[in-house]
Parts: C-alpha cells; structure tokens; sequence
C-alpha cells in the first residue's frame, strides 16, 4: 500500500509527463497549421446582420446594414411609425423618390437605437424591405416599395400614419417629363425651369431625372415611370447635333403605335412644337415619324421627343444657354401641357 507522500510524488510524475505531451502536440499543430474556426459565414445579432466574404483575399471591412423590422396586419389601411409623444412634424423629412421605388422618412433627433426593438405596424403590402441609417443628426428610414406611390401621412399619438395611394386615386391630371441624364446641361437647366414654373399648376409632373444616389436610370426605367404612373403624356426633351453647322430650329418626333380616340402622339407633338416655338420666337422644323426611338415605342401613353435647339448651330447654342430663353422654353411646354387638357378624353 502505497504511503501518502509516495502518492503524491506518483501524481507530480505524471502531471509532468502530461504537460510534456501536451506542449509536443502544440507545437506539432503550430508547425502544420492546424486551426478550428466556425463553420458560420453570416452572424446575427438582432437587427443587424453582418456577411462575411467567401474569399479572404477579397475579404473587407463591411458596414452592417441595419434593416427595420415590420409588423403586417392587413386590416389596417396605415403604416405605422411608433414615435414618442409630442413629437413635432417640423422635426419629419418625406422624400418620395419616384424612380427608385422608395420612401425615405426623415427624423431629425431620432437615434437609431430607437428602432432596435421596435417594430413598424399596419399595413406593409407595398413594402418590400426597408432598412435605417443615422446622418447628421437626423435618422432615415429607408423602404423599397413594389411600385410608385403618393404617400398621405397623419401624425398622431405618437405615430406617424402613412397610406398609400396609387397616382391616379390621387391626381386627374398626370404628365411625365423625360429628361434623359447624357443629354447637354442646357436640358437639365430647362428641367429646372419647369419645376420651377410648375409648382402652381394643376397637373401632377413626374421627372425622370437621376436617382436618390445620383445614378442615371436606363432607358426601359424611365418608359416604365410614364406607363405605370398612366401618365396623360410622356415628353422627352433633346438637343441636336448636326454636320452642318447652319442647321437651326425646333422640331418634333413622334410614334402613332399607340392611339387613343382625339389625342395620340402626333396630337401631342403638334401641340408642344406649335407652343415652343411660339413661346421662343423660333424656327418650326416640323414632325417626324421616329420607328426606332425606345421612348416613343415603349410608351403605352401618348408620347414625344422634343429637340428644342441644335448645339452644332453657334447662335442657337448661345441663345439655349441663356436664362431668359430657357424660361421660355419652359413655358411653352407648360403651355402645351395645359392645351393638351383641352383636347383629352375626359
């Protein structure tokens, strides 16, 4: 039988003798490499969701995206916000931005833990995601929607009630200006104009103009705003470019495909020359058919291209790149929209 302190010098050899092994198989996996890491690729942790790259070549730091959380219940007609009470609407930005299918909401104050654990209730068939960032002060709530909306909102109760509209349940009249982005500074600036001139007019005026981030949108996207808005008319402006450099005026293209009784695109073509042209004291080039153009054979509304001027002419590039003119332009074609009212089906 073994004494006391003879069993303890038996447990001390063979601690050593465990140590010693245990430091070879150390060393043994440093030398080969061998390591265990997790098998997961994607880590959650609430709301926030951060990927991790499958090559670690390519592997870089990732902002996480911080997506909104919803609560569906169909019987509401409102989306709603949950804000704390006594929340001024001075303090909420709405940005509705046509193109991008997206609503943004801006609170000003508003932190983004706010929404870590709250829910936005009610009626979210129209939202397909949505997702929030903190700049400057204010927080966005940034949603993707499955179409172009009007959005009417009430603030009460400490919520911000949110419903939406199709175009037509909310305007009669609806035109669409198409201002393609490669196009001069000279189309933008009349753009602006228009803006400008339209805000007392009693027609709705979608732009085609670039998204929220500044990007231009393609041809068959910005066809697709005029027809699912149903738009009234679609008018596309250009300028020209020609060899020879005399060449000078105003003209107007058009499509017959699509056809409505008493007003089609040639109708409306005739009417936005015939209105620029007397707004500008210009030159009337004419119409012309065009087969070919992407906006005039994707429109399933009444649409046409407007060239207001040629670059390649010295004068007339002069002359577009003033103000004055450019209002001008502006006006006739505002001009022409309401003349078009007369004529259209009511």
């Amino acid at each position: 039988m073994l004494t006391k302190k003879q069993l303890m010098r038996k447990t001390a050899i063979y601690s050593v003798i465990f140590s010693v092994i245990s430091l070879v198989l150390i060393f043994y996996m440093m030398k080969n490499q061998v390591f265990a890491v997790s098998s997961d690729s994607v880590v959650s942790t609430g709301d926030v969701v951060t990927e991790e790259t499958e090559d670690p070549e390519e592997m870089t730091e990732k902002a996480p995206v911080t997506r909104i959380m919803f609560q569906q219940d169909p019987k509401q007609a409102y989306l709603g916000i949950p804000l704390e009470f006594g929340f001024s609407a001075d303090r909420i930005t709405v940005e509705n931005h046509y193109m991008d299918r997206q609503l943004w909401i801006g609170l000003k104050g508003v932190s983004a833990q706010t929404y870590a654990d709250k829910k936005l209730t009610g009626n979210t068939l129209h939202v397909l995601e949505g997702y929030y960032e903190e700049t400057g002060g204010t927080l966005w709530l940034k949603m993707r929607l499955d179409g172009i909306y009007e959005v009417k909102s009430i603030l009460e109760n400490g919520f911000l009630y949110m419903n939406f509209l199709s175009p037509r349940e909310v305007y009669s009249r609806i035109a669409v200006i198409d201002a393609p982005y490669e196009e001069s500074a000279v189309v933008a600036d009349v753009v602006t104009k228009i803006q400008e001139l339209a805000k007392n007019q009693d027609v709705k005026i979608y732009y085609t103009t670039a998204t929220a981030d500044g990007q231009d949108q393609r041809v068959e996207e910005r066809v697709s705003l005029a027809n699912e808005v149903k738009a009234d008319m679609l008018i596309s402006l250009r300028t020209g470019m020609d060899k020879d450099s005399t060449v000078y005026g105003t003209c107007a293209y058009y499509n017959d495909t699509y056809f409505i009784p008493a007003f089609g695109s040639i109708e409306l073509a005739d009417i936005v020359e015939r209105d620029v042209v007397t707004a500008i004291s210009g030159k009337a080039l004419g119409l012309t058919f065009d087969s070919k153009d992407p906006i005039l054979t994707g429109a399933t509304v009444p649409a046409m291209v407007l060239q207001i001027g040629y670059l390649s002419n010295a004068q007339e590039k002069k002359l577009m790149e003033r103000n004055d003119y450019q209002t001008k332009i502006a006006t006739g074609i505002l001009q022409a929209i309401n003349d078009a009212y007369e004529i259209i089906p009511q």
